[in-house]
């Protein structure tokens, strides 16, 4: 539910504490971000004393009949390589643990021209993890345009209305919208 309509979905940024690829991949199967090159990246955890840190754009591809789709793996870094021994022992089990969701789609929001979903859960992406009780935040935001379009189209004095009711001081709004 949270990914809406695969079709649509452009771009996607995922972050998580492991990941099972192939549910992802399921997740993310029809989508021309699945489809691209760095369409989908995902910010993972990883063993940081056996594998370097970087970016990983060839294990999980389109030709990977596992996935059947493009992930962008980013492996990110917990220490520099001039970072002191001691330091390195101290974040030896350092991880890479938040579970955060941005996903692009071209099509539905405010206009139908497309929004940004931001999801943030308790969730790892993983089949099992899906299937136990989580908690999910998610929050679309309309393109720009769109925004100034809808702000346009409320006219000032029902603009100034919406922004007090949610607290927003209006004072600065012009009535030569």
């Amino acid at each position: 539910e949270l990914l809406w309509r695969p079709a649509g979905l452009q771009t996607a940024l995922f972050t998580s504490y492991g990941t099972d690829y192939s549910f992802l991949a399921e997740m993310v199967a029809g989508s021309p971000a699945a489809a691209r090159r760095r369409g989908v990246t995902v910010v993972d955890n990883y063993d940081h004393h056996r594998t370097p840190a970087g970016l990983d754009e060839h294990t999980y591809t389109v030709h990977n009949a596992a996935v059947r789709a493009n992930f962008s793996v980013v492996l990110p870094p917990f220490f520099s390589d001039d970072t002191a021994a001691a330091d390195r022992t101290r974040v030896h089990h350092g991880t890479m643990h938040p579970k955060m969701w941005l996903l692009e789609f071209s099509e539905g929001g405010a206009c139908g021209s497309g929004f940004l979903r931001l999801a943030i859960s308790s969730a790892n992406l993983g089949r099992y993890d899906a299937k136990i009780n989580n908690q999910v935040w998610a929050c679309d935001f309309v393109r720009a345009q769109d925004a100034v379009e809808a702000a346009r189209a409320l006219g000032v004095s029902q603009l100034k209305a919406e922004l007090k009711e949610r607290r927003v001081d209006a004072a600065g709004c012009s009535e030569k919208a």
